[in-house]
């Protein structure tokens, strides 16, 4: 299973990956969520506990467990996944309703761009 992941871009703006990434220093921590991402693309709904959570409405939670980044995504169908917002453990009470208001967004608006 090989599943296409994409970054939520609102407008002229970086995706938020890109943007998330780009404010990094540690080349460690850029690694982690790679990694994070890469095991998304491979195992897509398959992934489960301890590195995704179902959180609701939609929304998962991608988790390393050892720096406290968090990525939050949705499905839009079997083969593609979409990047809500990347955050980590101290902002994720606020990422997670950023995250439902996007993916809310996405279906109310369509999803056209990220299927092209």
């Amino acid at each position: 299973m090989n599943i296409e992941v994409k970054a939520y871009q609102e407008g002229d703006r970086q995706d938020v990956l890109s943007e998330f990434l780009s404010g990094l220093k540690d080349k460690n921590d850029i690694k982690k969520i790679r990694k994070l991402i890469r095991m998304l693309q491979l195992q897509g709904r398959e992934l489960g506990s301890p590195a995704s959570k179902f959180l609701g409405d939609g929304v998962y939670e991608l988790r390393d467990l050892s720096g406290g980044f968090r990525i939050y995504y949705t499905f839009i169908d079997n083969t593609l996944t979409v990047i809500l917002i990347v955050g980590n453990k101290a902002t994720q009470k606020t990422d997670i309703e950023r995250a439902k208001a996007r993916r809310n967004k996405l279906l109310k608006e369509g999803i056209h761009d990220y299927t092209t």
